[in-house]
């Protein structure tokens, strides 16, 4: 459930978002953008604006980490609203991002799962979402009511 989320513009076709975080650092404009890579697949991108484009890599610390997680993750429901036949992929871009990722997935996903079929990528091979395992990157799709 998302209960803490800063407010955020979205693009007129709902992939790309922009928000400011605030906190210790002050504020920092951060874009969550969805490519296209494939008929139906997206990348899920973010980080700070910086200089014109989207820096994932740099760690901001403003000590603000969940609420930024939150937009992140109310930012990809507006997208599936717009495009609910999509797989979002999600890739982290360094050992710690993927240890942080594993860890919002692990402690959320009873509420994750009511909305969306989570796939762990361990070395390219692709499982149903398990709390227990230490996966390299993330599918998901959007659940559909039988």
């Amino acid at each position: 459930m998302i209960t803490d989320s800063y407010p955020y513009f979205a693009t007129r076709n709902k992939t790309s978002f922009i928000f400011e975080s605030t906190g210790k650092q002050g504020t920092i404009i951060k874009i969550i953008q969805f490519t296209l890579l494939d008929s139906g697949e997206w990348n899920l991108g973010f980080g700070d604006w910086n200089n014109g484009i989207i820096d994932d890599l740099t760690i901001s610390n403003n000590h603000d980490l969940i609420r930024v997680i939150q937009t992140v993750a109310k930012a990809t429901y507006v997208f599936f609203e717009e495009y609910p036949e999509s797989v979002v992929i999600i890739k982290p871009v360094d050992e710690r991002r993927k240890k942080l990722y594993n860890l919002v997935f692990q402690r959320h996903i009873q509420s994750i799962e009511l909305a969306f079929n989570v796939m762990g990528i361990i070395d390219d091979e692709k499982e149903p979402f398990l709390s227990k395992k230490m996966y390299d990157n993330f599918e998901i799709t959007l659940k559909f009511e039988s």
